[in-house]
């Protein structure tokens, strides 16, 4: 009989292994190899480069950070270092991917995990292409804070994802300008406040203009010279 060194089990002799140290060091070496050409791999494609880009307004060109890409071929050939795992994808897949990220990565989250977890790959892409008009009609070159920005894509309008931008837009103004709750549109109790003051409407002299449409200035001035004309 013999004892197992890591169980402590006694096993017969004939029933038992003995590490087999040219193999094991033949894979080790095979690991190091395959690790070292994975973080070239990372270290030369991994970066990303300033793209010039025609201006499609206009003349002249504009940087935008893009990743680095290789051919069909070379993809196959780079990518055999893992033939089980898929190291390369398509410039247009990666591109789609990136932009529902900000989506996806909220899948776990305790508000709006639930939601998204059931939409698919096409409802993700719809919400996310909704959200970005919904906040440009909302709050245009307006920096929002990101739990409002979340609120609005992640909650918003994975909830309302069937209608258009405007219709989505005109029943958040509506509610913003009420004391109806905006949980059923999305909106975690915990946000609302925060929603409601970054979204909210100011009043007409908030905005220099007053309810008739007038600017204050314009106003000011001619009550000015009524005065004198008096």
């Amino acid at each position: 009989m013999a004892r197992c060194y890591l169980t402590g089990v006694d096993v017969p002799l004939e029933e038992s292994y003995v590490l087999d140290l040219t193999a094991a060091h033949r894979a080790l070496r095979e690991l190091k190899e395959k690790v070292a050409t994975l973080e070239r791999l990372i270290a030369q494609l991994g970066p990303t480069d300033a793209v010039s880009i025609p201006n499609r307004a206009g003349g002249g060109v504009f940087l935008r950070k893009d990743r680095r890409v290789v051919s069909r071929s070379m993809a196959a050939a780079l990518g055999a270092v893992s033939p089980d795992r898929d190291l390369f994808l398509p410039w247009a897949q990666w591109r789609g991917r990136a932009r529902i990220l900000p989506l996806t990565i909220l899948q776990h989250h305790a508000d709006y995990g639930p939601r998204i977890r059931e939409l698919s790959a096409d409802e993700t892409e719809q919400v996310v292409v909704l959200a970005r008009q919904v906040l440009h009609r909302l709050a245009p070159g307006q920096a929002l804070p990101p739990d409002v920005r979340t609120a609005t894509m992640a909650g918003v309008c994975v909830a309302l994802r069937e209608r258009t931008a405007e219709e989505v837009v005109t029943l958040v103004r509506h509610r913003l300008t009420s004391e109806e709750p905006l949980q059923d549109l999305g909106v975690p109790p915990q946000v609302e406040a925060e929603f409601r003051a970054a979204l909210g409407f100011r009043q007409p002299e908030a905005w220099g203009v007053t309810p008739g449409g007038a600017p204050l200035d314009s106003v000011e001035g001619k009550v000015e010279t009524d005065q004198e004309t008096e």
